[in-house]
């Protein structure tokens, strides 16, 4: 399974608005059985 997100900080900018990390990170999963993932990658903004 592949998981895409965008990464936000816990900072705010002074209207408001959250910082953002730009591009798309994501995340890849390996099912291992038994309701359980046996492997998990992320990879961080594409460009």
């Amino acid at each position: 399974m592949v998981g895409f997100w965008k990464q936000l900080a816990d900072a705010r900018r002074p209207d408001g608005s959250p910082y953002e990390v730009p591009g798309i990170g994501g995340s890849r999963f390996r099912y291992g059985g038994g309701f359980r993932w046996s492997r998990q990658r992320d990879w961080l903004p594409l460009w």
